[in-house]
């Protein structure tokens, strides 16, 4: 058995994404009966008519999504076999594509807690995973800097050091360290752009940030 320090975030998260993927298959109905043209206006995604699937960028890299297969796969991978997908990564993509609205990025910041119902949501076991954020990363900003960047995200001046990561199109997400030293310990926030509530509900905003914080921690 593995000591629980050892744990991968996913890991650590199991009895909760298993209560995520109780809805799974709901959104997936939703999307399977949606019209592509007004999906992809909305998401920024684009549909290929022949092949019957969406292409999405997500973490700056490309995915096809199958509606009626249930598939997400990483687009032209050139792997023997395609990654396996995880929960929260399908949670938030097909909720995404069924959700997003028409509405740009206003670059205000906020916490998660400040959205309709975040305080109740955004808390104890759903609250932002910063802590294996501080553990990996609190004492080594330039590494986290560079896992940020090498995610296509973009430096922004904030604590430390920040980036933001353009985790879907429509979906930034902006993480901010506050170094460890002697008197302080390491700190971190991550903090959605104002209008993510309108293109995603709380589930899966906090499956966005799972897989990107989870994405992070691999680097």
């Amino acid at each position: 058995m593995k000591n629980s320090k050892n744990l991968s975030l996913l890991e650590r998260l199991a009895p909760l994404l298993q209560t995520l993927g109780a809805g799974e298959e709901a959104i997936w109905n939703d999307l399977a009966q949606l019209d592509p043209t007004d999906v992809c206006k909305r998401s920024l995604a684009s549909y290929n008519a022949e092949a019957n699937h969406y292409t999405l960028k997500i973490l700056n890299e490309d995915y096809f999504i199958w509606p009626s297969k249930r598939l997400i796969e990483k687009a032209y991978c050139t792997e023997s076999s395609s990654p396996k997908i995880k929960l929260p990564f399908r949670i938030m993509t097909v909720a995404y594509l069924v959700n997003a609205k028409d509405i740009e990025p206003s670059g205000v910041l906020v916490k998660p807690t400040q959205f309709k119902s975040g305080d109740v949501f955004f808390v104890g076991p759903h609250a932002m995973p910063v802590e294996p954020i501080k553990q990996k990363f609190g004492h080594n900003p330039e590494a986290f800097l560079r896992a940020g960047l090498s995610l296509g995200g973009k430096k922004v001046p904030h604590g430390d050091v920040a980036f933001e990561l353009k985790v879907l199109p429509r979906i930034p997400l902006t993480f901010i360290l506050w170094v460890g030293d002697q008197e302080f310990p390491p700190n971190a926030s991550i903090l959605f752009d104002a209008t993510a509530e309108h293109h995603m509900l709380p589930d899966a905003l906090w499956a966005a940030a799972i897989t990107a914080t989870d994405k992070l921690l691999s680097l």
